[in-house]
């Protein structure tokens, strides 16, 4: 029975084969087959079909073929440019291999690196990091655990250094170490899924999933803005977005699980002080700078008096980001710098849904970015105090990877909250 061919990108991905993605880059960066073919110590016939069965898998000429060598065509160039990219994850992960390990084995000795490896192999070791689970991952690819195995065995010997932990409930936890490598393998794979999303684009056509991890400063701003545009101009784009603390959102941006994070940056240094491996490889763009405020409903008592003191704040009760959280120590540093109390009648949230609901039925007040509470105070729901907050300053902006190539879809939601912030927020 003849096989069909690979027709959505998951199933594309599926099939691609690391030797396959270097086989058709070395073509484009030497030109020639010949040359391409001595560079990877491989047979001219070899290349060339490796070329072929990528180009067919894609659907999508690579190279224009002459008797003077090999030049990209469009999809060709778009295609190895993301290429590159994923060849210096790689590379990314041998450098912090040799600061982790005291006595390093060369690259060219561990083909996970180089691009010397199967698909099955790759995918493999993925599910190994996604499921922690060998029985799991065997039945997911419909292997035995045997080759399971003796795959975690060869790898780790050929790093020279243990990827997982074995727990006595089965599950296998990564190690420091094998947890970057897991997570930079993932975004490898993901990558390769971008690259497809590529070609797609270069026809005019956004696709694929857009994963947005987000906290509270921007729950109600940003984010249903972003989705709301993105879901009109790009149908066929998926749209998620994740809420969660920042040590959870920087593991899924590292591995890219989502493509980047809409926060308040003030805390960021917290966050980063904290991480072993990945602080460097952040980049952050400020998009705009908010102002902390003192917020009520409004119809709060308090908005009754003339002059507003700092007893009059202190008497209140007071819903909050949780001291837990690293923004939540700044904001309850704010209050306590004006000489505000909130030791008593306080409730710690870090759902903005939840301190609305206290704010406009129960009488709390809060501290809140100005633009956070916006469309509430313009409803009429919820008014300022009118009282001075000392170094308010609140500026929010995106994380992302650094030297991060987007995904078509990613980058058409990053210029969406661009072009809102400039039209917008920046003139309110």
């Amino acid at each position: 029975m003849e096989q069909s061919e690979p027709g959505t990108e998951d199933e594309k991905t599926a099939v691609l084969s690391p030797r396959q993605l270097k086989a058709v880059l070395a073509v484009y960066e030497h030109k020639t087959v010949t040359k391409a073919a001595k560079s990877l110590s491989r047979s001219q016939s070899a290349i060339t079909k490796s070329t072929a069965q990528l180009e067919a898998i894609l659907n999508q000429q690579l190279f224009r073929r002459s008797s003077a060598g090999t030049t990209p065509t469009s999809a060709g160039e778009t295609f190895c440019q993301r290429l590159i990219f994923m060849r210096d994850i790689l590379t990314k992960i041998y450098v912090r291999y040799c600061e982790y390990h005291h006595d390093p084995a060369p690259i060219n000795h561990i083909p996970l690196l180089t691009m010397d490896t199967g698909q099955n192999r790759l995918h493999m070791l993925v599910r190994l990091f996604e499921y922690h689970s060998v029985s799991a991952t065997a039945k997911s690819l419909d292997i035995t655990p045997r080759a399971i195995y003796a795959f975690i065995q060869e790898l780790e010997s050929q790093f020279s250094v243990s990827l997982f932990e074995r727990w006595p409930d089965g599950q296998l936890m990564p190690t420091e170490f094998g947890k970057y490598l897991g997570g930079n393998m993932q975004l490898f794979v993901r990558e390769l899924k971008f690259a497809l999303e590529d070609l797609k684009s270069s026809q005019g056509q956004i696709v694929g999933n857009v994963n947005i991890g987000h906290f509270p400063s921007t729950t109600t701003l940003i984010s249903p803005y972003v989705l709301q545009r993105a879901n009109e101009q790009y149908p066929d784009l998926h749209l998620e977005t994740r809420e969660g603390n920042i040590n959870v959102l920087l593991d899924a941006l590292a591995c890219g699980e989502v493509d980047f994070i809409l926060t308040g940056l003030r805390t960021l240094s917290d966050a980063f002080s904290k991480r072993r491996f990945d602080s460097s490889e952040y980049k952050i763009q400020e998009l705009f700078t908010d102002n902390l405020r003192i917020v009520g409903s409004h119809d709060h008592p308090l908005f009754r008096k003339t002059n507003i003191t700092v007893d009059d704040l202190s008497a209140q009760k007071w819903v909050l980001l949780p001291p837990s959280q690293p923004a939540g120590r700044v904001l309850n540093g704010v209050l306590q710098d004006m000489g505000i109390s909130t030791d008593i009648n306080t409730i710690g949230t870090a759902s903005y849904f939840a301190a609305k609901r206290l704010i406009l039925e129960s009488g709390f007040l809060s501290i809140m970015p100005r633009k956070q509470t916006l469309f509430d105070r313009r409803e009429g729901l919820m008014k300022e105090v009118d009282i001075h907050v000392p170094d308010s300053d609140w500026p929010i902006g995106i994380i992302l990877r650094d030297g991060n190539m987007l995904s078509p879809g990613a980058n058409a939601c990053l210029k969406e909250i661009e072009d809102y912030v400039e039209t917008t927020l920046r003139r309110e």
